[in-house]
């Protein structure tokens, strides 16, 4: 490690810096010789065998040793130090790191791999003397600057001088960073419980602590239940998915099935393995790695005097992009497994920390999960290597506490499972931390994937399947192979889609799985592969089985002609890195506030408090109907109407101008509403639809989105829930009869010369309409409604509209009978070009009332009069 210290100064050149790092060397190997004499090398044996009941059911890791030697002597510490000294000048340090004492022991017939090879150590001839020790110090560990890692200075008696013979079977672990390039085959990490027992020691006040020690020194040991569906068991949120699994696995429901999962703990069960694993093309490889783990020692034959076993689970094997992996299927036990809640670290969970111009690195544990034991009381139950549920918060919750340990030093780091990301705000503070972290980690008996870290600090990173960039912000986007392979999966579903014409297309459910869970997993460069991922699930919620073609329904045409040119790779898409983990967020300066009542949908443009532009919506008779039958829920109901008043606002180009670029803050007052915009979910195609409308036009527009949740009694929600509630006493509509009577109307002698029309013919503009009864494709509202021109017909300019003639009837709507309001009106449309008027009187069945008009003037008997209106 003091070999990429130093490369890390002479890159930086600093001189300082090397200097420092000189004498730190000298003085620790000096430390460490000391201790290498006093050190005894003896030590007891350690078992770390995993029972298998049978070669062919065997689960198998990576090839590769299973246990590594303590921290080696010459080490002497150096993730200790209290300050590091480097940077600009002396004193700048970034703080201490726990002390960690190498082990003085050994245990023999233990192989220890070096960093540039695995398998069994092997005795080879070497010099007894080192040929650059002057009496004082070794002229090459000075010249190389590698102090401390010359072979000769790590081995018993005396430094430098007579090669100590080393008990057979046992190697040093080498401190040697791997040279570039390199990639070490060895594979595995083991438990060192000295050093676990040094580290967390002084923190066993902690449950978490204790945990992760008494798993360290005696093993993972099962929880189970005797009884499988009690209460705390069945409260579990994955329970009905688990239990349809275990039902699969042991052959379906039926009084047998039912009788062994009802039973007073785990069942005895023999299960066969998988045809995954038996299939022609998957069998040679599951011999293979079966051999394997028998040859590495991650498996063992099941022996005659450890009893019988009691639960034997099948061995599959899963084939994901051409590579294959062996796999076990523990469903049975786990299903009788104590539930425990456990949270995992999230990606999205770097926001805490992470700052623009961040450094990062990352490394991957080998084999991480070899690091725990089974206790043998539960051989019996998991005869192969582990890999369940518990096995992943076990894991966790020894690793977390060891994390714990550089947190509290200042650290800032992310992990998840055996994948660690780091990050620091100079490149020399990263440096110093990637090291002195991976040292801490060799202490405790870790080993890396060199092909998998990152122990360079840089600015763009690849991390559990995502890029993450700390330049010009941070933020998350998709790798180029990813993006590709979730582009062919849609475009292969529009495929099947299209087949037959579009009826009858179907894919297996396994395939739509896939591209479920690919989506989960980009959801955190971007939130808007949720709603695809969702309507997914609307898709697969209605399988019969996942091995049954099941056909795709018409809904689905959407959101795949949507999200397709989004997934293009190469393609400057709004899609990815759309979600800025530290993007600057200006404050909002425009509000929208939506609500919904019974009858309509409302909403209000607002600015620094004051109303810009009003939007009203009236429900359609279906829905008013659904309505009061308490059909339509008021979640749907309200995420109808906020996308109806984005449509609205969509075809504003005055209002969009002002609301393009910028962050606009969207007010409801339904919790249901505001969770499925966040989270981009529906219950219904109908409501994932409407979720997708509102993105759709916030990706159009570029408008950064802050959806708020306000009471109904807010200042911001009250005015427009009385604007929803708002009834319209003007509300009433010419009946299709009237009106094509009105039509077809002659105009008078002097007028039909002068029009060139001898009837009043068709309008091409509706001023007093709504958006629910409207007789013209152009037409005006009170308020602003989708497809409307424009709302208040009085204040626009008719003449501006370019038409040769308007129709405003009816103008004297029911309970508008004042007569100054009539005149008005009259003498209004008088300067408007008036070529002909009619008076229509009243008969039954004129005029249909809307659904905003008072109750109490449906029965009223008011006369109408139309007129034709035509511009010069």
């Amino acid at each position: 490690m003091l070999a990429a210290l130093h490369g890390v100064a002479r890159r930086l050149g600093d001189s300082a810096l090397q200097t420092d790092l000189a004498e730190w060397g000298a003085k620790d190997a000096k430390e460490a010789r000391a201790r290498d004499r006093a050190a005894p090398n003896t030590a007891a044996a350690a078992s770390n065998s995993f029972a298998l009941p049978a070669p062919s059911l065997a689960v198998t890791s990576q090839p590769g040793w299973q246990q590594a030697g303590p921290w080696p002597a010459s080490s002497g510490g150096y993730a200790a130090q209290g300050q590091f000294q480097g940077g600009r000048g002396r004193g700048r340090g970034f703080g201490p790191l726990p002390m960690f004492k190498p082990s003085p022991t050994v245990p023999p017939g233990t192989g220890y791999p070096g960093p540039y090879g695995g398998g069994p150590p092997q005795q080879q001839q070497q010099p007894s003397r080192c040929e650059h020790w002057d009496g004082r110090e070794c002229a090459w560990e000075r010249v190389s600057g590698k102090l401390g890692q010359c072979k000769f200075g790590r081995q018993g008696g005396h430094p430098h001088g007579v090669n100590t013979a080393v008990p057979e079977g046992v190697q040093r672990l080498e401190q040697r960073a791997p040279a570039p390039g390199a990639a070490p085959s060895f594979a595995g990490s083991v438990r060192q419980p000295a050093a676990w027992q040094q580290a967390l020691g002084t923190r066993q006040g902690r449950g978490n602590a204790k945990e992760a020690l008494r798993i360290v020194e005696s093993g993972v040991k099962l929880q189970l239940v005797t009884d499988a569906y009690s209460p705390a068991q069945t409260g579990r949120p994955d329970f009905s998915r688990k239990e349809k699994a275990v039902k699969g696995l042991l052959g379906g429901d039926g009084p047998e099935v039912d009788g062994l999962l009802h039973a007073r703990g785990v069942p005895r069960v023999w299960l066969g393995n998988l045809q995954s694993a038996l299939s022609p093309e998957n069998l040679p490889f599951v011999e293979e790695k079966v051999e394997e783990a028998f040859n590495n020692g991650t498996a063992v034959h099941w022996q005659p005097e450890w009893g019988e076993p009691h639960t034997i689970s099948p061995l599959g094997c899963a084939v994901k992009d051409e590579k294959r992996r062996l796999t076990i299927a523990p469903l049975l036990v786990n299903f009788f497994e104590r539930y425990q809640k456990f949270k995992q670290e999230r990606l999205q969970d770097v926001e805490d920390y992470m700052q623009p111009g961040d450094w990062l690195w990352k490394w991957d544990a080998k084999a991480g999960y070899h690091m725990l034991f089974i206790h043998p009381s539960c051989w019996k139950y998991l005869c192969f290597s582990w890999k369940g549920k518990s096995a992943c918060r076990s894991y966790s919750v020894v690793m977390g506490e060891a994390h714990q340990l550089e947190r509290e030093a200042g650290g800032l780091l992310s992990f998840v499972i055996d994948d660690k990301m780091g990050a620091a705000r100079s490149l020399e503070e990263a440096c110093y931390r990637c090291l002195t972290g991976v040292m801490m980690m060799a202490a405790l008996g870790i080993f890396f994937s060199p092909g998998k870290c990152e122990l360079w600090p840089v600015q763009l990173l690849r991390w559990l399947g995502m890029q993450l960039q700390t330049v010009p912000s941070v933020f998350y986007s998709i790798p180029e192979d990813k993006l590709r392979a979730l582009h062919a999966l849609v475009v292969e579903l529009q495929q099947q889609r299209r087949q037959h014409g579009g009826e009858g297309g179907g894919t297996l459910p396994r395939r739509l799985a896939r591209l479920a869970g690919m989506l989960v997993s980009v959801t955190v460069a971007t939130p808007l592969p949720r709603l695809l991922e969702r309507a997914l699930y609307l898709v697969l919620r209605e399988r019969t089985s996942w091995r049954a073609v099941m056909p795709l329904p018409m809904q689905l045409d959407f959101f795949l002609r949507w999200m397709e040119p989004m997934l293009r790779p190469g393609a400057d898409s709004c899609l990815n890195g759309r979600c800025w983990l530290k993007a600057p967020k200006p404050p909002a300066q425009l509000q929208l506030v939506a609500d919904t009542s019974e009858a309509a949908h409302a909403g209000c443009v607002l600015e620094g408090g004051s109303v810009v532009e009003k939007i009203q919506v009236t429900f359609t008779a279906e829905q008013r109907a659904a309505t009061l039958r308490q059909e339509w829920g008021s979640t749907p109901r309200e995420m109808k109407g906020l996308r109806l008043c984005c449509d609205c606002l969509g075809e504003q180009p005055h209002l969009m101008q002002r609301l393009q670029h910028t962050r606009l803050q969207i007010i409801c007052d339904s919790q249901g509403t505001i969770q499925a915009l966040e989270k981009l979910v529906g219950s219904s195609w109908e409501q994932l639809s409407d979720v997708a409308a509102v993105w759709r036009w916030l990706l159009q527009w570029d408008i950064s989105p802050a959806f708020v949740w306000r009471p109904r009694d807010s200042a911001e929600v009250v005015p427009v829930d009385a604007l929803s509630k708002q009834q319209d006493q003007h509300d009433v509509h010419l009946c299709q009869q009237q009106y094509e009577a009105l039509c077809s109307r002659q105009l008078p002698p002097g007028q039909q010369q002068q029009v060139g029309s001898s009837t009043w013919g068709r309008p091409v503009v509706d001023l007093f309409a709504s958006a629910r009864a409207h007789k013209c494709s152009r037409y005006y509202t009170a308020y602003l409604s989708p497809g409307a021109a424009g709302a208040d017909a009085f204040s626009a300019n008719w003449g501006r509209e370019g038409l040769a003639f308007i129709f405003a009837g009816p103008l004297y709507p029911a309970g508008r009978l004042v007569s100054k309001v009539m005149h008005d009106w009259e003498a209004l449309l008088v300067g408007r070009h008036v070529r002909d008027r009619w008076d229509l009187g009243f008969w039954e069945g004129l005029y249909e009332p809307g659904p905003l008009l008072p109750a109490r003037l449906h029965g009223m008997r008011v006369p109408l009069v139309a007129y034709r209106i035509e511009f010069s």
